[in-house]
């Protein structure tokens, strides 16, 4: 829990900071100044000299900690509780139709559960009390298997990294993306009551399909291996990447990393195509591939590349046309490739590390 105490410090950092402040009170009998006393325990001028000030009308005494500045009429227990159910879901106390928490839906759960009343305001100082925020959730697929992704992290990947290790090879995950003229939306700044708006395409095509492979190796500098297809929405012309682009890119990567790869893949259909596993076997020499599980795009670093373009560069584009989106892209992905810190924190963010068990 964030407030232990029902709001403000818990008990332990109020002790701390009336340490601090009774340290103050001795250094002012001995006729150190307020800015020394600021320097000396690293405190702001103006707390010091508020304390110096209470210290010349009241004493030592009131520089003492006088308890919590309120207390909560739930008590331990019974936050415990509420934050049990809270994380239930709605769905579990009847709001089915959506599973949004709001504050009048959790002001009705509390008076259920304990009879006590809480206004809109009271609700929202409660959650932040218990540590909870207004937030936008991550959609999780329905059909998700927990415990293959559970068993893939436990198996899988130690023995994917235990391989690369063996042979000295690079790590890599492939994942596809696409973009139109239409950009994702961004947050920015506004007038209250007026929403901002963004003058965008309409159309569905031209857009363009990028695949990138994030390519790692403890000792090196990590990677970022893309290409760029173009869908100007002529007739008869591909909308997306298909095997052969697919063998194209390792293939590319296999030359430019100068060594073994151990390839991290989803199982999208095109992936498992007969050309793909024909390749795939031909050169088992240097290619090694474990798939992903189904639905469990967390596990893929490539994944946060993609979330970087749509919240940042590409958020609210404007763009001229489709020329203009691909130079916007591909100067993004470029400056990503100097960035390995970029890279490393996309992987870090997977919860996978490389070392072999």
């Amino acid at each position: 829990m964030r407030y232990p105490d029902g709001g403000g410090l818990s008990a332990a950092a109020r002790d701390r900071r009336e340490r601090v402040r009774l340290q103050a009170a001795d250094l002012f009998a001995n006729g150190v100044s307020p800015p020394e006393v600021a320097q000396r325990l690293r405190v702001s001028r103006k707390s010091a000299y508020d304390w110096h000030r209470t210290w010349e009308t009241a004493g030592r005494d009131a520089l003492r900690s006088a308890g919590p500045a309120s207390r909560c009429r739930l008590d331990a227990e019974r936050l415990a509780r509420l934050a049990e159910e809270l994380d239930r879901g709605p769905a579990a106390h009847g709001w089915t139709v959506d599973q949004r928490w709001t504050l009048a839906r959790i002001a009705t759960l509390i008076e259920r559960m304990f009879g006590e009343s809480y206004t809109l305001t009271g609700v929202a100082k409660l959650l932040h009390r218990m540590g909870y925020s207004a937030q936008r959730p991550v959609h999780r697929a329905v059909e998700r298997d927990e415990e293959a992704i559970v068993a893939w992290r436990r198996e899988v990947w130690p023995r994917g990294t235990t391989t690369a290790a063996a042979a000295g090879a690079w790590i890599c995950f492939l994942d596809e993306a696409g973009q139109g003229l239409r950009p994702p939306k961004g947050r920015t700044w506004s007038r209250r009551g007026r929403t901002p708006v963004v003058t965008v395409s309409g159309r569905r095509s031209p857009r363009i399909s990028i695949a990138g492979m994030v390519c790692v190796r403890p000792g090196y500098r990590p990677r970022l291996i893309y290409r760029l297809l173009v869908h100007r929405g002529r007739r008869g012309e591909r909308k997306g990447f298909v095997a052969t682009d697919f063998i194209r890119l390792v293939t590319a990567a296999h030359h430019q990393l100068d060594g073994k790869i151990v390839m991290v893949w989803d199982n999208l259909p095109g992936h498992h195509a007969h050309t793909v596993r024909a390749f795939i076997d031909k050169h088992a020499d240097w290619l090694t591939v474990h798939w992903l599980p189904s639905y469990a795009p967390e596990l893929n670093p490539a994944e946060g590349i993609w979330a970087h373009l749509t919240s940042g560069v590409l958020a609210n584009l404007a763009a001229f046309g489709l020329d203009h989106l691909i130079r916007v892209t591909k100067t993004a992905l470029k400056r990503i490739q100097y960035r390995p810190d970029l890279l490393w924190g996309f992987l870090a963010e997977t919860g996978l590390g490389l070392e072999p068990p």
